[in-house]
């Protein structure tokens, strides 16, 4: 009886310190530009992921490319800690989101969670549900606040036969650091972004880096100076001045 009451303490012991060891894990996941995805196009994934103990963790993609082909992606390894971390990552989507996925594991192979990339798309409370846009032009914002949102879901002309038109707003916090972030995009409009400190060098440079390759970039300036010397600014057609008082004439 001893030696059974004993070798049950140990299985109960081992029991509560694998309970007591196990992570909780979450894991969500945004794509596009501001939940716009474009099919065929390289976009943004946002992969925010928190743990109840810091570990480092893999994330693996795997997304349909073509008709018989998936994608198998496997990134450097991220940091997990108790404090959700937004990780970026820009791959070329498809139209199927529900069969591509993201997926955590741990140094050892075991999974940690995952999500599709249209997993939240079927809760009617959600606000930033993923939408697919193919045959429209596709105008990305980002800056102090939307822009242009009167242009949105503009319907086709009969007359002219033009495409719709598509606006959607992404924070700069977000702005893709790689040229290729952009790739969805007809024009990416900054409305009066601040490129002293609001769009840091890379995301900077990035931009730069897209527009000689033949994106379309237009700035509406606002109330902040703006740097002769940064990256943007040198290959505006113009110079923007500084803010001044003037005084009307009366008559």
């Amino acid at each position: 009886m001893r030696l059974l009451l004993r070798n049950c303490f140990f299985a109960g012991a081992i029991l509560l310190l694998a309970q007591a060891g196990r992570a909780d894990t979450k894991l969500t996941v945004e794509s596009g530009w501001g939940g716009i995805v474009r099919p065929d196009h390289w976009n943004p994934i946002f992969i925010t992921a928190s743990d109840s103990k810091s570990r480092p963790a893999l994330v693996e993609i795997q997304a349909p490319h073509e008709s018989s082909v998936t994608m198998h992606v496997q990134m450097a390894p991220i940091a997990l800690s108790p404090k959700p971390q937004v990780f970026s990552f820009y791959l070329p989507l498809s139209a199927n989101l529900s069969d591509t996925t993201v997926t955590l594991r741990d140094q050892e192979g075991n999974k940690l969670g995952e999500v599709a990339l249209d997993a939240n798309d079927s809760d009617p409370q959600n606000i930033h549900r993923t939408e697919m846009v193919s045959n429209a032009h596709f105008i990305g914002v980002s800056g102090s606040s939307p822009l242009m949102q009167a242009l949105d879901a503009a319907t086709d002309s009969v007359e002219t036969r033009r495409p719709p038109i598509r606006v959607s707003f992404m924070p700069l916090q977000q702005l893709p650091d790689v040229a290729i972030g952009y790739d969805l995009l007809d024009v990416l409009v900054l409305n009066a972004p601040d490129l002293t400190s609001g769009i840091g060098p890379r995301q900077q440079q990035a931009i730069v880096d897209w527009v000689r390759a033949g994106g379309r970039l237009l700035i509406v300036p606002g109330m902040t100076p703006q740097p002769e010397s940064s990256a943007i600014a040198r290959i505006l057609p113009c110079s923007i001045g500084g803010r001044e008082s003037i005084t009307p004439d009366p008559t």
